[in-house]
């Protein structure tokens, strides 16, 4: 089991997430950081196959868009984007585990193929994670909760419905079901079978006169999702979209 520091205290719910997860992938050290120099850590996070650390900049993870590109609202991502990290970089520990020869690719690029591989893994095992958790109450988010807070307070008064987000974001939402039809790319008949399974609560939740799918629903949809997300120049549902490495 890796040990944990927690430069950014990101609350218990991460904490027991990692002592669960890294029992069987040989991982020294989590390393929470709250921002990293791009030249120190080029990347948002690392795994370093010398020391067998695993690396977070949560400055960068937080702003990344990889979850936003596929539909998923601003705040509820502040969250997941660390999960999806965290599980990105321990597969490439277990990658590496399972064939050390890959070493030579860490000082430039791993192939696409470890790539997709960390990205499924990733999707995986958030699914699995949400079978009996949810996303914890602001309180228990420590350093993340703060930037959530920090977000609200300053953009209420431009915008009020971020007060919104933040209650669908506490009840479970994470994407609108307008965005899941567009990503989708759904005819009226799927449009309308989607609607009947969500009004018999099998696959989303409405609050008030919004329609959202949960955060099962959408990492189980993940393959369909990276599919259609949208990039650069090809953006449909965010406004703003960058790769992020």
């Amino acid at each position: 089991m890796a040990n944990i520091k927690l430069i950014a205290d990101v609350g218990p719910a991460f904490v027991k997430l990692v002592e669960n997860t890294t029992i069987d992938i040989d991982v020294n050290d989590i390393i929470v950081n709250e921002s990293v120099d791009k030249s120190i850590m080029p990347t948002i996070a690392v795994f370093n196959p010398h020391t067998k650390n695993i690396a977070l900049d949560m400055a960068r993870i937080l702003k990344a868009p990889m979850l936003r590109n596929r539909g998923m609202m601003f705040l509820p991502s502040f969250w997941y984007n660390l999960l999806w990290v965290y599980f990105h970089e321990l597969c490439h520990a277990d990658q590496f585990m399972k064939d050390p020869s890959i070493i030579k690719y860490f000082n430039s690029e791993l192939p696409i193929r470890y790539e997709k591989e960390a990205n499924e893994f990733a999707a995986d095992n958030i699914f699995n994670w949400l079978r009996s958790n949810k996303i914890p109450p602001i309180t228990k988010l420590g350093w993340i909760g703060k930037r959530i807070e920090d977000y609200v307070n300053k953009f209420y008064s431009l915008n009020p419905r971020v007060a919104d987000e933040l209650d669908w974001m506490e009840a479970g939402a994470v994407m609108n079901i307008y965005d899941v039809i567009e990503l989708q790319d759904l005819d009226d008949d799927g449009k309308m079978e989607l609607m009947e399974m969500i009004e018999d609560e099998k696959c989303g939740i409405k609050i008030d006169k919004e329609t959202f799918i949960t955060a099962p629903v959408f990492f189980g949809l993940y393959e369909e999702f990276h599919d259609k997300a949208c990039d650069e120049t090809q953006n449909r549902v965010c406004k703003t979209a960058q790769q992020v490495a």
